[in-house]
């Protein structure tokens, strides 16, 4: 037996060679019969098995090939599935594996394959049990299981199973987290000239996530990609072309990649170029184009899509106003894990679906609009912070939220150590006058000045007030008339009716009885009030 293995090719070169022949076979099969699905199966397992046989285009291949055995005739894929099943061969299992999951979704079938392959062991089958263990398909979830059987596939070359191993390592799933091993498993699949290694890759190296950002190499990953037709690499790479990382801003070649990632049903470059669409970035200003592109991201996946077209939706921007859908494509969002979707929801329920004659909001629709507060407010969300104050300060009724002062200023306060001008306002109120939190001068004027910095009228005026009563600072008349002005011109009626009282007496500016009268009248019947403001 020894003596038969001199001077021969490893196994491994052989099989490339194998599969050189044999690709070339089936796609001159494929030249004369398109709808043969057992050489579309075929030829996608041999470039993922050997993925340097992948060809140069703007469409990745492997997508390409099951979008046509999905599209073909029932017949042709009864006939595939019988010409994959009658076949001893490793490929043709593999690829009645991939029949069973992509053509008939039965996962019990497709784990039966693998796990019989498994114990020869093949690579391939050895990824596809650790995939159905990680995602539950056909079997219970256990992530340790699934980390030892991508390690097995990813020391036998298996550049799938590396991808999925260096996620593993990522996130921590099924093993500890360590960035710089899966940063290795990444650089062999690389090495191996598997594009999904090198887009992932370079996406650590764009963002520095676990290594020194460098825009460079990421651009040199993203197009060794490119090259493979990878739409999320056509999106990220266009993304750094619009950003100018690591190249010249080019419009004409980041909706290039972005059109050529949409082309191929990617969720993320859909929605790129439904964002360029609606703001104008690199095109015309078209918003029914963005609504358009924005659908169909959502209908892929897209969770930041999905929230744009609630946002259109709500607004009728490029499409007819609309809440009921909206409050749809927000929850549609939500369940897709985006945060800023769950406030939207809610502040939609909440101040918006009253006016909608189809979305009156009910008890269940005040009950489900607080869940998304709190759901935004456990990811750290700061405006679901203010906003679920909000609803504790003022209770909501059917006993969907009990008012308690003392859980909203909790709230307000968690918002404004993040720096929210409102909840900064708010909180600085209840310390300037011992309002549910102890009499604190100087925490009050702390806080007014931290909102006045970021423009916000009432902390400008309450601001004011502690000057010009000497309140926590020294008293300046003409530090408060001039806080008065500011918050006064931008529509604040407390500093308006503060600035009457300062121009009735002479207070930090030239006295004018007639301009203070003016100013009385058109502040109004104002009053003090914790969020708009307070009145000397």
């Amino acid at each position: 037996m020894l003596s038969k293995r001199v001077g021969r090719k490893s196994s491994s070169a052989v099989q490339a060679e194998d599969y050189h022949t044999l690709s070339t076979t089936l796609q001159t099969k494929l030249n004369t019969d398109a709808d043969d699905v057992t050489s579309l199966l075929l030829l996608r397992e041999i470039m993922y098995q050997q993925p340097s046989l992948l060809p140069d285009s703007i469409t990745w291949y492997p997508d390409e090939l099951l979008t046509l055995a999905k599209a073909a005739s029932a017949s042709a894929k009864s006939k595939a599935k019988t010409a994959l099943s009658t076949s001893a061969q490793p490929l043709y299992a593999a690829a009645l594996a991939s029949f069973y999951i992509n053509l008939e979704a039965d996962h019990t079938k497709a784990l039966g394959i693998y796990r019989a392959n498994a114990a020869i062991p093949h690579p391939w089958a050895l990824r596809g049990v650790g995939l159905c263990l990680q995602l539950g398909l056909g079997t219970e979830v256990s992530a340790s299981g699934a980390f030892d059987l991508f390690v097995r596939a990813a020391e036998r070359d298996n550049v799938r199973a590396m991808v999925n191993l260096a996620r593993c390592y990522e996130l921590g799933k099924g093993c500890a987290t360590d960035l710089q091993l899966a940063r290795q498993w990444l650089f062999k699949a690389v090495e191996l000239h598997y594009p999904p290694a090198a887009c992932r890759l370079a996406l650590m190296y764009q963002t520095g996530h676990g290594v020194q950002t460098n825009h460079r190499q990421a651009l040199r990953l993203y197009t060794m990609a490119v090259v493979k037709g990878l739409p999320l690499a056509q999106c990220n790479l266009g993304r750094m072309y619009q950003l100018g990382q690591g190249v010249p801003a080019s419009k004409g070649e980041a909706i290039r990649h972005y059109t050529n990632a949409a082309a191929q049903q990617s969720p993320e470059g859909t929605y790129n170029l439904g964002v360029c669409h609606e703001l104008g970035v690199f095109v015309p200003v078209d918003p029914e184009k963005a609504v358009e592109l924005y659908r169909v991201a959502a209908s892929l996946g897209c969770a930041s899509a999905a929230n744009n077209l609630g946002l259109c939706l709500e607004a009728g921007r490029g499409c007819e106003q609309n809440y009921k859908l909206a409050l749809i494509s927000y929850e549609q969002a939500l369940l897709e894990g985006c945060v800023e979707a769950g406030f939207n929801a809610a502040w939609l329920v909440l101040n918006k679906a009253s006016e909608d004659q189809e979305l009156k909001p009910t008890a269940q629709h005040l009950s489900d609009a607080v869940k998304y507060l709190q759901f935004a407010c456990e990811q750290g969300h700061v405006q679901a912070l203010f906003t679920l104050g909000l609803c504790y300060e003022e209770g909501k009724p059917d006993g969907v939220v009990t008012a308690d002062i003392w859980q909203a200023l909790k709230l307000f306060q968690q918002a404004a150590d993040q720096g929210h001008p409102e909840a900064q306002t708010r909180v600085g109120y209840s310390y300037l006058q011992g309002d549910g939190l102890p009499e604190n001068d100087q925490m009050a004027v702390e806080l007014f000045q931290q909102s006045a910095k970021q423009f916000h009228p009432a902390g400008q005026n309450n601001l004011g007030y502690c000057y010009y009563n000497g309140i926590g600072v020294k008293k300046d008349l003409k530090e408060a008339t001039g806080l008065f002005i500011l918050a006064a011109q931008a529509g604040n009626l407390a500093a308006t009716r503060n600035l009457s009282v300062c121009k009735s007496r002479g207070h930090g500016l030239e006295k004018d009885a007639e301009d203070a009268a003016g100013l009385k009248q058109l502040a109004g019947a104002v009053v003090s009030h914790p969020h708009d403001g307070v009145l000397l």
